[in-house]
């Protein structure tokens, strides 16, 4: 199948339209197969280059739902989204290892345009990371470089936003309203505690504190409540 770039875009209006017709469907099913071949072979190249290093590395393709709702959530257009394929590798120590492995990443793909994303110095409502963005042709992929500290974290707001609703991820403000006051006092406070733990994140990171162990207490008690309430509300 043939496919533009306004063509794609368009297909993102159908997308977030809600009203995909059946040659749309067609489109999105054949771009869908595309970004899943890509995503495969970030995810194979990236094996066998991390694959002795101990790192965890992981690969997700977004549904059309998630789609929908990054289209609705934000301006970009379907060509442009870029982590509608993502892989993920998790470093075993701190900054100076994640900033070899996004060198390597980048030498990695030097057959592909790749650009550089860097969460630590823009962060995005307390998510830290590096992303490492790969485009092949028509159709971009995403690599996610985190620290241990910055995996628990995004890890725990994940947990989060699945009962206090996914856009505060976005800065959006927590949903809480159908809960018990006693459970409703936890989630905001959990909330408050992971960003102020975020917070502190990036000054141990750029060398202002030194509470690597106590971040990582603090972002697993988070992480542990909240998985303990979904556990007993669902």
């Amino acid at each position: 199948m043939e496919l533009s770039r306004a063509r794609i875009d368009r297909l993102g209006e159908a997308i977030k339209s809600g009203d995909l017709n059946d040659v749309d469907q067609s489109v999105f099913s054949y771009l869908r197969s595309q970004w899943a071949e890509l995503g495969n072979e970030i995810s194979n190249r990236l094996i066998l280059e991390f694959g002795n290093d101990n790192f965890g590395v992981s690969l997700r393709l977004k549904n059309l739902e998630t789609i929908r709702a990054k289209l609705l959530r934000t301006t970009l257009r379907l060509s442009s989204l870029r982590d509608v394929v993502g892989a993920r590798i998790v470093v075993n120590d701190g900054l100076i290892l994640q900033n070899e492995s996004v060198l390597r990443s980048v030498a990695l793909f030097g057959d592909y345009a790749v650009k550089i994303i860097d969460r630590r110095e823009f962060p995005s409502f307390g998510y830290r990371a590096v992303h490492v963005e790969v485009r092949h042709g028509l159709y971009l992929g995403e690599i996610q470089i985190r620290t241990p500290l910055q995996h628990e974290w995004a890890r725990s707001m994940e947990s989060l936003a699945r009962l206090v609703g996914r856009d505060v991820r976005y800065g959006g403000e927590p949903v809480v309203d159908t809960y018990s006051p006693v459970v409703r006092n936890l989630l905001l406070n959990s909330y408050r505690n992971l960003f102020e733990l975020g917070r502190r994140i990036e000054m141990s990171e750029v060398g202002v504190l030194n509470d690597t162990a106590e971040l990582f207490e603090g972002l697993t008690t988070i992480n542990s409540l909240v998985i303990e309430i979904e556990r007993k509300v669902r």
